[in-house]
């Protein structure tokens, strides 16, 4: 399982009062007999928000995924459902030192305390969620490749056939997604007029920046992954390995793409991605770097290349967004060719979306970009190759 017993930062023998309180607590979780999916198959875990005594603390620390719906959520979740059971780390604490609000526990008594899920709050971290309602909140996001995702507990009867593939496709996909809304996050929050004039905002930007661009390949690898299922009449035809090989399969075997699946590969329908595969590859193959340009309002992005030149010089978070805008386009248009040659049921539609606490960065970061897309500023600027000069942000290539 993944709970485990901490370290303390206090040296402390093991004893027999120590033992006695084991004792007591494996009792308690033989009673509660919470189902919960984890690494061992239906185990039975104890339901608490804080079980506590004079020598052993249990915290809520980690979130696991559950059986309840087939939900899945992922490590690291600090909320309780009255049915979900969540597995907690346990930290083994100084002896006679333990402390609960503030107030010292002195008696071998256990504490047990349960609580449950307001109404509102986020059932996940960052993972892929069952839709409870058509409308989506802030914290959560759709996108119909999503909706092929089952857990491994739970899986559907009438996407059995099809789980395999498209399933962990989705799985793939909404991971990314998590990763996305994280980096947009970070690089959001330096955009605050306090914190852009930070030198160190470049950094963490520029570190960020090279994530995002990088996730968007992974997650657009996702989406092939699912389209391979269905590109070819035949089996094992196309490869699943990532967009570009699909792609270029699609133009070398034309007469063996599946009509539905060939617009989504064929002509200019996938320049977005080709660009920013390039921007990508420099990056990560060819020695360029995701620089930073700040003028004290918004990002600007310099990539150039040792042998190229300039690869790209533009606002940072227009061609962000930009990004995320068509790779999601593109996955809702890849899961409605897919959804009508697998007969998709139609009550699994937008049934699955991802929920975490940043999720709503990406909808801040769609929302935002436009105000951030001057490409002439004139100002004190900062950079990352450590310069601070008076100049003008260089119009792009053209």
């Amino acid at each position: 399982m993944r709970g485990c017993f901490e370290s303390s930062p206090f040296p402390l023998a093991i004893s027999a009062g120590l033992l006695r309180e084991l004792v007591v607590l494996c009792r308690a979780s033989l009673c509660t007999r919470v189902d919960l999916a984890t690494d061992i198959p239906r185990a039975w875990l104890l339901k608490i928000n804080i079980l506590q005594s004079r020598k052993i603390q249990f915290r809520p620390h980690v979130e696991l995924r559950t059986r309840w719906s087939g939900v899945r959520i992922s490590p690291g979740a600090h909320y309780i459902n009255e049915l979900h059971a969540i597995f907690f780390s346990c930290c083994v604490i100084q002896r006679h030192l333990c402390h609960s609000n503030g107030v010292r526990c002195d008696d071998d008594s256990v504490n047990l305390h349960e609580t449950c899920m307001k109404e509102g709050e986020p059932t996940a971290l960052g993972t892929i969620v069952e839709a409870r309602s058509a409308e989506l909140l802030d914290r959560q996001f759709h996108c119909g490749v999503l909706d092929y995702y089952d857990h491994w507990d739970q899986i559907d009867p009438r996407l059995a056939p099809h789980h395999e593939c498209l399933s962990t496709a989705a799985d793939i996909f909404g991971g990314d997604l998590v990763n996305l809304a994280t980096y947009a996050h970070h690089i959001l929050h330096w955009l605050s007029p306090d914190r852009i004039v930070n030198r160190e905002s470049v950094v963490v930007v520029g570190a960020m920046t090279e994530s995002f661009i990088v996730s968007v390949r992974s997650a657009s690898d996702a989406i092939a992954r699912a389209l391979a299922y269905r590109a070819s009449d035949k089996p094992n035809q196309a490869p699943s390995s990532s967009l570009e090989g699909l792609a270029k399969w699609a133009r070398d075997n034309p007469s063996r793409v599946n009509p539905s699946i060939a617009p989504l590969l064929l002509g200019d329908s996938l320049r977005w991605f080709s660009e920013l595969r390039t921007l990508r590859d420099h990056i990560v193959h060819f020695g360029a770097h995701a620089v930073i340009h700040c003028d004290g309002r918004q990002f600007n992005l310099w990539a150039h290349s040792p042998k190229l030149g300039w690869i790209t010089r533009e606002p940072l978070l227009p061609l962000l967004a930009g990004a995320l805008k068509e790779m999601v386009a593109f996955g809702d248009r890849s899961a409605h060719a897919i959804d009508q040659l697998i007969s998709f049921p139609r009550d699994r539609l937008r049934s699955r979306i991802v929920e975490g606490v940043f999720v709503s960065s990406l909808h801040s970061l769609i929302r935002v970009a436009h105000q951030y897309g001057n490409r002439r500023h004139e100002g004190r600027c900062y950079s990352m190759t450590g310069t601070t000069q008076r100049q003008r942000l260089p119009r792009l290539n053209t």
